[in-house]
């Protein structure tokens, strides 16, 4: 009984195995928003806009869907110890 179980268990295995899944790879369109390492990056609630903070603390804010730059602030401006934006879609300033 043990022995006609298992071949009928083994049967089955081997049936499952008989279709190879073909996995395929689009390859989509890519683009770099900073050039420099990027230290913080953080989307808009509705995602459509994208914060970027590069390893220089160059502050951008990027458009996504025309890939476009809508907002910079320089080095300069940023403070040296940065560590964490808060990226709010309004007409006010943005906190670092």
């Amino acid at each position: 009984m043990l022995k006609s179980l298992s071949l009928v268990f083994v049967m089955l295995l081997l049936f499952g195995c008989e279709e190879q899944n073909q996995f395929s790879i689009e390859q989509l369109d890519e683009y770099r928003y900073s050039q420099d390492l990027v230290y913080l990056a953080q989307f808009s609630s509705d995602s459509e806009q994208l914060l970027v903070v590069d390893e220089k603390r160059l502050v951008s804010i990027w458009q996504l869907s025309t890939k476009k730059k809508v907002f910079t602030l320089p080095p300069s401006k940023t403070p040296e110890d940065l560590r964490a934006v808060y990226f709010k879609k309004i007409r006010k300033p943005l906190a670092t």
